[in-house]
């Protein structure tokens, strides 16, 4: 299996958590979305952030704002831990969840495909 699914079946598990918070407002599952997702990045960033950094043009940007997003993503999940009202929760889980889907958009169309024109499948 190339990299590339292994990182779609981490997005795959990522985005339903998602929809399972969402659908049953079970926000104690955001302690097992923190976890997949922390797990997910530090895995992302080492097999494909960091080979791709050494490249030019319109792979760096994608990479720095992939780096910026990742780092936007925990923030918010150790914001949300620290909040008590049910509204803010479920306002702050709705913008961590586009944001998310968003990021995981851009990596499976974009940051992908220039990686696989980049790379060998074996790189």
């Amino acid at each position: 299996m190339i990299i590339y699914d292994l990182l779609k079946k981490d997005h795959d598990k990522v985005k339903s958590l998602l929809e399972t918070i969402e659908k049953d407002k079970d926000f104690s599952l955001l302690k097992d979305l923190k976890k997949e997702i922390f797990l997910h990045n530090e895995a992302e960033e080492e097999a494909l952030y960091e080979p791709l950094q050494d490249k030019a043009g319109k792979l760096k940007i994608m990479v720095k704002a992939g780096h910026e997003e990742h780092d936007l993503t925990m923030k918010m999940l150790k914001q949300i831990e620290k909040i008590d009202d049910e509204n803010e929760i479920t306002s702050l889980f709705s913008v961590i969840k586009k944001s998310l889907e968003a990021h995981i958009l851009m990596e499976e169309e974009d940051l992908f495909a220039l990686a696989k024109a980049h790379f060998s499948d074996q790189e």
